[in-house]
């Protein structure tokens, strides 16, 4: 199973170039998380959606969809129920997150 936290989602994170690199090094199908983005000055851009990536990576390893849970929520225009550096810049709080493993599950 997988969960996949609130964070920067394709409404709002917009990146450039060497970001969708990146991804695209890591694995994440761009087909899949890439977005447009329309900036605030009317410029079109590009946007990614992490999470909607990381799953379609997960899926492609063989993960069962229906046991990958992701939060629709996105932290840039969540408002303040989340801390967002994109939104608030140096004066955003900060978040971290745990990951374990049931030593059962093996």
């Amino acid at each position: 199973s997988a969960a996949l936290a609130p964070g920067a989602r394709g409404c709002c994170y917009e990146v450039g170039g060497e970001v969708f690199e990146a991804l695209a090094r890591a694995g994440i199908p761009l087909e899949r998380a890439a977005r447009p983005y329309l900036h605030p000055d009317g410029a079109l851009t590009r946007a990614v959606d992490l999470a909607t990536g990381i799953a379609a990576r997960l899926i492609a390893r063989g993960l069962d969809p229906r046991r990958i849970d992701v939060a629709a929520e996105c932290t840039i225009c969540g408002g303040e129920r989340f801390h967002s550096h994109r939104r608030s810049g140096e004066a955003a709080g900060r978040m971290a997150g745990a990951i374990a493993l049931d030593a059962r599950a093996r």
